[in-house]
C-alpha cells in the first residue's frame, strides 16, 4: 500500500510540481531567445559602458582581464553586453578536485536565465569563439531541451496516474490475510477469557491411592491440600 500512496503524491503533487517549475523555465528560456534574436548582429559587438568594441583582440584582452580580477577578488566581475546579454567573468561552480587545485572560470550570459561556458587562461580569440557559441547557441538549446522535460515529465504523470488506476496487485491476497488476522486475534480474545474464568474456579479435590506404609503421612498431605483449596 506504501507504493500506491508514493505513486499518488508522484502523480498529484511532485509531477506537476516539476511540470510547472519546467514550463516557468521555458517561458524565461524563450524570453532570452527572443532578446538573441532581436539583439544578434552578424558582426561580432561587445558593449563595455557606452563603448562599442568590434576588435575580437580587444575584447578577448577585456575578458582576460576581467578573468584577472576574478581570481584576485573571487568575486563575479562585469565584462560588458554582448547581443542583450550581460557577460560575467565567474569562479566556476565546479568542486575542486584532487588533481585541480586551482578553481576554473566561466564566461556567464545572464538574461532570464544565466548560461555559461569555461573561460580559457590567456586564451585570446579561443574566449571569444566560446562567448559567440555560448549566446548563439546554449540558448536555443536550453528551450529545445526544456520541452523535451515537459514533454517527458508529463509521460511519466499521465503512466503514473494509469497505474494508480488499476487493481492493486495483491488486493486479494491482502484483504485474505487481514480477514484471518482478525479472526485469529477473535479466537485469541475468547481464548483469553476462558483461561480468565478457569482461573477464578475452585481447585477440585486430588484422589490419590495410599500405600499400606505410609498411609497417615499422604492422608496428612492429602488433607492439607484439601482445607488449602477451600479456604
Amino acid at each position: 500500500m506504501k507504493s500506491k500512496y508514493k505513486l499518488m503524491n508522484a502523480a498529484e503533487k511532485e509531477l506537476p510540481e516539476r511540470i510547472a517549475r519546467y514550463e516557468e523555465l521555458l517561458t524565461k528560456a524563450e524570453k532570452d531567445n527572443e532578446t538573441r534574436v532581436n539583439c544578434g548582429s552578424e558582426d561580432f559587438i561587445l558593449k563595455v559602458d557606452d563603448v562599442q568594441i568590434v576588435d575580437k583582440e580587444k575584447a578577448a584582452a577585456l575578458i582576460f582581464k576581467a578573468r584577472e580580477s576574478c581570481a584576485h577578488s573571487g568575486e563575479s566581475v562585469l565584462v560588458g553586453e554582448y547581443n542583450g546579454f550581460d557577460i560575467y567573468i565567474e569562479p566556476s561552480k565546479a568542486k575542486l578536485t584532487f588533481f585541480s587545485q586551482e578553481p576554473d572560470y566561466e564566461i556567464v550570459a545572464r538574461g532570464k536565465l544565466s548560461y555559461s561556458c569555461s573561460c580559457g587562461e590567456n586564451n585570446g580569440l579561443g574566449n571569444i569563439t566560446r562567448l559567440e557559441n555560448l549566446v548563439d547557441k546554449a540558448v536555443q538549446s536550453k528551450c529545445d531541451d526544456l520541452k523535451i522535460y515537459i514533454e517527458n515529465t508529463t509521460k511519466d504523470m499521465n503512466e503514473t496516474k494509469a497505474a494508480i488506476e488499476k487493481p492493486f496487485e495483491h488486493d486479494e491476497e491482502l484483504k485474505q490475510k487481514e480477514s484471518r488476522f482478525a479472526y485469529l486475534n477473535d479466537l485469541l480474545s475468547k481464548d483469553k477469557q476462558a483461561q480468565e474464568i478457569l482461573s477464578n474456579e475452585p481447585e477440585e479435590d486430588m484422589e490419590i491411592e495410599y500405600s499400606d506404609q505410609d498411609n497417615g503421612e499422604e492422608r496428612e498431605t492429602v488433607a492439607a491440600a484439601r482445607g488449602h483449596g477451600r479456604r
